[in-house]
């Protein structure tokens, strides 16, 4: 079993800028610089970085917490919280 990586960061924004620019195609895109098409529905799709990585939404609590998978055959969890 693959060891859980756990890391924290601070950014100098609101926990609503964030979200959105996860949750936001447009945004994710302009922020990254890369295409990325984002559902905002728990079992939505996601891609980023061109379709370099991409995967569904397990859990969406606007402003709070993502939870997402990963592609097969990896199926990584992935999981964004906002304070």
């Amino acid at each position: 079993m693959t060891p859980a990586i756990q890391q924290s960061e601070e950014f100098a924004v609101s926990p609503e800028i964030l979200y959105e620019l996860y949750m936001d195609s447009k945004k994710h895109t302009k922020g990254t610089g890369m295409p990325a098409k984002i559902s905002r529905r728990i079992g939505g799709t996601f891609t980023a970085f061109g379709g370099k990585i991409g995967g569904k939404n397990l859990m969406l609590v606007p402003n709070k917490m993502i939870v997402q998978v990963g592609p097969l055959p990896a199926r990584r969890t992935h999981f964004a919280c906002f304070r």
